[in-house]
């Protein structure tokens, strides 16, 4: 662990600090009392996505197609994992989760049609959507994203309650001074509503989240009940 004097700042996301600890039996860290809570940066979803070859073009076509025979799906981190496996339960589709090591080693046989579909992160998607390499059938989050604007909520399509999320956040090992965490929570998130982040997080299909120290442990502890909840009820074992 790096020393406690603020001078090194760890940015994470909900994987490391909410997840894992349901996806692990054990972790070499522990998410809670190893960091000190700086500041929330961002938020974001994630896009179901189809090979352009496939003959899914639509949600009942999915669940048409899922419901027939198995249908693999890639994933490379835990947002995308959980939100397959959420899927299958709440639809009873026969979804067959492929791990991978990263989400692009997933996405790159998404497009080679080694894979029949993938909840990606929409950063990693949209040029691939843009380009027609990958066809978008629904959005995992409550609200459409700008970014597509014409492309609906799976929620919308008739998964009521379905909406899965991802966020990112900013961390001093604990320990750090005090004076020095509200300092840093001040200059990040003047940077962070700036113009100029938002411009470049927005073509991520990222929304700004910001917080104060105290918001951010709050909500992550909030989360990781969430996260433990839905990796429960999706039926994943710890590895």
């Amino acid at each position: 662990m790096a020393a406690a004097d603020g001078h090194t700042l760890f940015y994470t996301t909900n994987t490391t600090q909410s997840a894992n600890q349901h996806l692990f039996k054990k972790l070499s860290y522990d998410p809670v009392n190893d960091f000190d809570p700086i500041t929330a940066i961002a938020t974001g979803a994630m896009i179901l996505a189809v090979p352009m070859t496939s003959p899914v073009k639509s949600m009942a076509d999915f669940i048409s197609l899922a419901r027939r025979r198995d249908v693999n799906y890639g994933a490379g981190n835990s947002s995308s994992r959980v939100a397959g496996e959420m899927f299958r339960q709440m639809t009873g589709t026969n979804l067959t989760f492929v791990p991978y090591k990263s989400n692009p080693q997933a996405i790159a046989d998404l497009v080679g049609g080694q894979l029949d579909a993938m909840f990606a992160d929409t950063a990693s998607a949209m040029a691939l959507i843009k380009a027609d390499k990958l066809r978008p059938i629904a959005f995992t989050g409550s609200q459409r994203t700008p970014s597509f604007p014409n492309l609906p909520t799976i929620d919308e399509l008739g998964i009521k309650g379905y909406s899965l999320t991802y966020w990112g956040a900013m961390y001093a090992p604990r320990g750090a001074p005090r004076e020095i965490i509200q300092l840093l929570n001040a200059l990040i998130v003047q940077g962070v509503k700036s113009e100029q982040f938002k411009a470049v997080i927005s073509n991520a299909a990222l929304d700004v989240f910001t917080s104060t120290p105290e918001e951010l442990g709050a909500f992550q502890l909030a989360e990781a009940q969430r996260w433990g909840r839905v990796i429960k009820a999706a039926g994943i074992e710890p590895e």
